[in-house]
């Protein structure tokens, strides 16, 4: 009987493991969602915080179209009924490779904040609409088959909400794999 047990605990311990590495099926994306994914990466793409900089300054386009770059932020609750997701501004390469302060308090690191998702002003609200203009009704996870941490390139138009919040209406995206 030990023998079954101990067999049965490894057949389990070998699928958890094989789920884990392989992760959960992929749920999308659906054929929805296929319209509003891109081929090729669109141009020229601002960051969070230079697109809400533009917008704060008058420099952004005057019909508010933009074309953005950000991270999708990992640890964040999706919403089940809305393609709508946050992201953050990408560090830049010189960033990354040049910084370094130790072991100690990361508190005051405007770097590390937002490499962690704290720092609220390299963030932004993603919106995913369709050809209409109207937000798609599903999860952005099954709508596109994104995932936390995917970069994505969006076109659409960027607005400042009354507390300082980037919204982003995306009518198309790129996943950068």
């Amino acid at each position: 009987m030990p023998r079954i047990a101990g067999l049965s605990i490894c057949i389990l311990a070998a699928s958890v493991f094989w789920y884990g590495c392989t992760g959960a099926p992929s749920a999308g994306p659906t054929a929805e969602g296929l319209a509003a994914l891109l081929d090729a990466e669109p141009a020229d793409p601002s960051g969070v915080v230079e697109l809400k900089s533009s917008i704060i300054t008058g420099l952004a386009s005057p019909d508010g179209s933009a074309v953005i770059v950000a991270k999708v932020l990992g640890g964040q609750d999706w919403d089940a009924d809305k393609a709508t997701f946050m992201v953050r501004e990408l560090p830049s390469a010189a960033e990354q490779a040049g910084h370094d302060h130790g072991e100690g308090d990361h508190s005051d690191c405007a770097f590390c904040q937002a490499k962690e998702g704290k720092d609220l002003e390299s963030m932004a609200l993603v919106r995913v609409v369709n050809e209409s203009g109207e937000l798609f009704r599903t999860d952005a996870r099954k709508l596109l088959g994104l995932k936390e941490n995917d970069v994505i390139v969006a076109q659409g138009s960027g607005t400042l909400e009354e507390d300082g919040t980037l919204s982003f209406t995306a009518s198309k995206l790129f996943i950068r794999k």
